[in-house]
């Protein structure tokens, strides 16, 4: 009943022109908890919570919209609830790790070629090729290039890294993580 209360209190506070999330879930005895925040859930109820997005509103009518459950995680984002994880939907980790990984996966495609380019170059240059001008510049900018897109991956690397640690702290599944 306390918390019953409590939910009801902190509809009202956030009854003002704002958006808000309350989770809710139910534990092993049947209480039903509600919080603010994804991180005052127990880890063993984070994959039954359900929440709640409290949409803006006169102050004299809060509303709250229709729950959903884990069963839509994977329902495009929408104005409706959805399955969180770390106060993030999964679409958005989904989001957040394709675009990481493709970055990475696109500045490697590229260093290779132009790591490829340099070696016949350079070996052409050993044997006595003579090369036109927009090649030799070619050679130079990539040179340029390579340790730059080298810090770049390494950079990439590093965000996707913590990424997954926050993931993995957030309960993500491991398919999303790429795990």
């Amino acid at each position: 009943m306390k918390s019953l209360l409590t939910a009801m209190a902190i509809v009202v506070l956030l009854a003002a022109n704002a958006y808000a999330d309350i989770y809710q879930w139910e534990d092993k005895s049947g209480a039903i908890h509600m919080t603010d925040s994804m991180e005052k859930v127990p880890q063993e109820y984070r994959r039954k919570v359900t929440v709640r997005i409290t949409a803006p509103q006169e102050k004299s009518s809060p509303s709250v919209a229709p729950a959903t459950t884990g069963s839509d995680a994977g329902a495009p984002p929408s104005d409706a609830a959805q399955e969180l994880y770390g106060d993030k939907p999964l679409e958005w980790w989904k989001g957040e790790f394709g675009k990481r990984t493709k970055e990475i996966t696109k500045l490697e495609t590229d260093l290779d070629a132009k790591r490829q380019f340099i070696s016949i170059f350079e070996k052409g240059r050993r044997l006595g090729q003579i090369f036109e001008k927009k090649d030799i510049e070619t050679y130079e900018r990539y040179k340029k290039e390579v340790v730059e897109d080298e810090a770049n991956i390494a950079k990439w690397k590093g965000e996707l890294d913590e990424l997954r640690r926050q993931a993995t702290f957030a309960g993500v599944p491991r398919e999303v993580r790429g795990e």
